[in-house]
């Protein structure tokens, strides 16, 4: 429903009662006229973009709470499964302090090319073969996955075993090929 009114002013609101053919209730509505350009109830994406932005100014310190909580759960959540490091860093990390690559993927990936001296317990059978890596309790263990994505959950698991120097390789093992990385087959 448009109304036929130009405005004269540069805004002029308009009162009007629309009644729900459904429910029967009548709503009262203000439509906003702008130099003869209507934003009218009716035109769903206006009116919400409308309602939306209206809720966010009356609403804003509601709005800021819950951005801040979602960025200090996202940030929490990261660093319960471990820093993430470039295969560089990784590299670097494990030369240094004499680290382990953990390759979480299965048997047959691992046999196809694994870094070398990486150890492999595919990450089904991590809770089966977690005294495997007793010895690395206070050394570096990097968790190496396919594609970097399922390494959280490991690290999750190893973080709340006790090891306190877990850390993620980033883009996992499809990472490693694209920097040309060696490969033991």
């Amino acid at each position: 429903m448009w109304l036929n009114k130009q405005a004269i002013l540069t805004c002029i609101d308009v009162k009007f009662t629309v009644g729900c053919v459904f429910t029967g209730t009548k709503t009262l509505y203000t439509c906003r006229l702008f130099e003869g350009q209507q934003v009218c109830p009716h035109d769903s994406v206006l009116t919400q973009m409308a309602l939306f932005l209206e809720f966010l100014s009356q609403q804003w310190i509601t709005v800021a709470a819950l951005a801040v909580a979602v960025g200090l759960l996202l940030n929490h959540e990261s660093r319960k499964s471990g820093k993430s490091l470039s295969p560089q860093q990784a590299i670097n990390m494990v030369n240094a302090e004499d680290g382990l690559f953990l390759d979480l993927r299965d048997s047959a990936d691992y046999e196809r090319g694994h870094i070398v001296e990486a150890l492999n317990i595919p990450s089904a059978k991590l809770d089966q073969r977690i005294a495997e890596l007793e010895s690395y309790r206070e050394r570096p263990v990097i968790l190496v996955c396919k594609l970097g994505q399922q390494s959280g959950a490991a690290g999750k698991k190893l973080g709340a075993a006790g090891y306190t120097k877990v850390y993620r390789m980033t883009g996992g093992m499809m990472e490693w090929g694209n920097l040309q990385l060696p490969l033991v087959k």
